[in-house]
């Protein structure tokens, strides 16, 4: 009795195969990110866009101003820097200012934005002053929003 053997093909490539994984993972996960909070993240990145928003987490309520990816990574490296100041202080800035440089497919159509930037964010809590005073830089995932709405919190 003779075994034969068949030939299944080519297996697919890396890409194929990374693109596949991809899109399993967006149809699953996707389903619990906010579309239309991706789309408002990346007129931020690319228009520059600022506004008053406030995003409610499993974890609380966030509110700030929305900013570009760029000018998180700078403000980001101008606050880390600063202590360091003489010789280390300007190569360490840059090096984690370009992480804010526009990643590849960033601005191609449907591109998928997973993080969204705060300036002056304050944490708010049932019968708590918002914290900290004078707001920080925050960078959260947007599939970890549960609901966000237009204008920032005022202390009354």
């Amino acid at each position: 009795m003779e075994s034969e053997v068949q030939s299944v093909g080519e297996p697919p490539a890396t890409e194929d195969v990374s693109k596949a994984l991809v899109d399993i993972e967006q149809s699953w996960r996707g389903k619990g990110t906010d579309w239309f909070l991706q789309k408002l993240a990346s007129w931020a990145n690319q228009n520059g866009m600022e506004f008053g928003l406030t995003l409610h987490t499993p974890t609380g309520i966030v509110s700030g101003t929305l900013i570009s990816h760029v000018t998180y990574f700078k403000a980001f490296a101008e606050e880390f820097a600063g202590p360091w100041l003489g010789e280390d202080e300007g190569p360490l800035r840059d090096a984690i200012s370009t992480y804010g440089d526009p990643l590849p497919g960033d601005d191609e159509p449907g591109a998928s934005i997973n993080f969204i930037h705060l300036k002056d964010a304050q944490f708010y809590a049932p019968g708590q002053n918002p914290m900290p005073e004078n707001g920080i830089l925050w960078r959260g995932k947007i599939s970890a929003v549960c609901s966000f709405h237009l204008g920032r919190f005022a202390q009354a």
